[in-house]
This record gives structure tokens, C-alpha cells and sequence, in this order.
């Protein structure tokens, strides 16, 4: 799971306290990155705790769930 810096904030995460020092390769070049764990995800209905995720620093219009996120989904 890919949250924007936007996204992150309004889940409560303070973004100067993060630490970018992991590389994303994205279609617009390399992006630094920040590892967190969220609480609690919540889709559709199904609750899923402490889900590893991270914040991109770069300009990024929507969080993105990821594949190794929907696999935890016999269907979408």
C-alpha cells in the first residue's frame, strides 16, 4: 500500500517525523519512500490490523492499495 503524503496526513501521521529512507521506481522516476504500519485498514466492510505500507514523498494524486494488499482477497 502506497499512500500519498496527503492521504498520510489526513490518516494522522505526522510527515516531518517520517523517515524517507527507502526508493520507490515509479512511471515518473525514482521517489523516496517512508515505511510505516497502520493500525487498522478498513475496505468494504473487512478490518485488517497493523498493515505495512508506506508514504511517498513525490507528488502522487491518489494512495494506491497494491497488489501485495489485494491479495489478502479471495475476490475484489
Amino acid at each position: 500500500m502506497v499512500l500519498s503524503r496527503r492521504d498520510a496526513s489526513r490518516a494522522g501521521l505526522k510527515l516531518d517525523s517520517l523517515s524517507y529512507t527507502t526508493q520507490a521506481m515509479t512511471a515518473n522516476g525514482m521517489v523516496q519512500t517512508a515505511r510505516i504500519r497502520l493500525d487498522q485498514v478498513t475496505l468494504a466492510g473487512i478490518v485488517d490490523l497493523s498493515v505495512s505500507a508506506v508514504v511517498n514523498a513525490g507528488d502522487m494524486g491518489n494512495s494506491l492499495l497494491g497488489m501485495s494488499y489485494l491479495q489478502r482477497f479471495n475476490s475484489i
